[in-house]
């Protein structure tokens, strides 16, 4: 056989390969490079974590044949249920004092307090359970500012808490800001001043969904929420019938 005719028949062989490979890839509904496309700048982890099973008893599923979401009913259990312990994460005194007089990151008032010492009603999920930050109602669409220089650490749909962003400071300091529109204004790694645009008060928290709008508003020091008011002067609600 000439050398020819060997590499018109490997050349054959190795299109074959490659196209049947596609094909099988294809109707197994597996994406190939340049097929997945996630909203906005947000991370591709809403598209494996968002689910609301152990909330209302359903899976969403993103990306059915026609690009939309289904939901699928599934049995409902106890173990389906996130049980709320009671626990004191309260923040050792030294290296609090670094993040004293922090700027509030919305305006508005506090319409449910930071609670993991005890027991707040959640209208939502129509049980008591701890509340590791600040709610604090707005109006929708309002600008939500950074309360401290900070670096962008993440920026993603959580299943619970809706569009979120993560802002890391010094010393050990996080500022989370959750319930956002998916209209986020910055990415993982940029650089923030305080009171830098980080995005937009929203209604995406699904575990607040019946609440007023609000931003979810939470402070960790070395990886444990901690009380925001410690280190802002908030203003708060006569009661959250306020803003229904």
């Amino acid at each position: 056989m000439s050398k020819r005719k060997l590499y018109y028949i490997t050349l054959f062989t190795s299109v074959f390969i490659v196209s049947a490979a596609t094909i099988l890839l294809y109707r197994a509904g597996i994406p190939t490079p340049g097929d997945v496309e996630f909203a906005g700048n947000l991370t591709p982890r809403q598209e494996s974590e968002w689910t609301m099973q152990a909330f209302t008893g359903e899976a969403v599923i993103a990306g059915d044949a026609d690009g939309q979401e289904t939901t699928a009913a599934v049995e409902q259990n106890e173990e389906d249920y996130i049980t709320p312990v009671v626990q004191d994460t309260a923040a050792p005194a030294e290296g609090i004092e670094t993040l004293i007089g922090l700027a509030e990151p919305v305006f508005g008032q506090v319409v449910l307090e930071y609670a993991m010492d005890r027991m707040v009603y959640s209208r939502t999920l129509d049980e008591w359970r701890t509340h590791p930050g600040l709610d604090i109602g707005c109006e929708l669409g309002q600008a939500v500012t950074a309360s401290a220089d900070g670096t962008v650490v993440d920026v993603y749909e959580d299943a619970r808490l809706g569009v979120t962003v993560v802002v890391e400071h010094a010393n050990h300091f996080r500022t989370v800001y959750a319930n956002l529109t998916r209209e986020v204004a910055v990415l993982p790694n940029m650089v923030l001043s305080r009171g830098d645009v980080i995005g937009y008060a929203g209604n995406t928290a699904r575990i607040e969904s019946i609440d007023p709008v609000h931003l979810h508003y939470e402070v960790h020091y070395m990886g444990q929420p901690v009380d925001p008011a410690r280190f802002m002067d908030v203003t708060r609600a006569a009661s959250s019938d306020d803003f229904e």
